[in-house]
């Protein structure tokens, strides 16, 4: 979740396909890695990945989205993502503890690897061109404040605030 901003800057200048699968490759990544955890540490860094793999993914997603979607519906179409989104995290534990119960854990992150290894198998059906921007005359330069659009602060700031429970 903290990566999200700099994967949208990232999505902004390298492109958003680029960076989806980034972020989808690196989660095949982790759920491999989990398969041979030894150690705690080793837990954590994996860990670490998994996170900068949701919040490049699920930023680059929404913004590829948003991108699609024909402009008088992209509210439609960010609702329908944020559904899909909370049937997975609904879903997801309970199928995880069926799936490490029947199977076993190690079979629990191949599960998580055959996921994320179909969500690369349709990257080359996602006819997505990237927008056409201007560029500035300058070079980006990455600093905390890049990182925020102002105008955006008081909606995050609300949103935090029903979230916390």
């Amino acid at each position: 979740m903290l990566f999200r901003p700099v994967a949208g800057m990232l999505a902004d200048t390298i492109g958003r396909k680029k960076v989806a699968l980034a972020g989808t490759l690196l989660y095949a990544l982790a759920y491999a890695g989990y398969v041979f955890v030894q150690s705690f540490p080793q837990l954590l860094v994996l860990r670490a990945v998994q996170g900068i793999a949701s919040g490049t993914s699920s930023t680059a997603f929404s913004t590829i989205i948003t991108d699609v979607v024909p402009h008088e519906h992209v509210t439609e179409g960010l609702a329908l993502s944020n559904v899909a989104g909370a049937v997975t995290m609904s879903l997801g534990p309970a199928m995880g503890l069926w799936i490490s119960g029947f199977f076993g854990e190690r079979r629990l992150f191949l599960f998580g690897v055959l996921m994320a290894v179909i969500a690369l198998l349709f990257f080359p059906a996602l006819r997505y061109r990237e927008p056409v921007r201007e560029r500035s005359s300058g070079a980006r330069s990455f600093s905390p404040g890049s990182l925020l659009e102002q105008s955006a602060l008081l909606p995050m700031f609300m949103y935090f605030l029903l979230m916390i429970d």
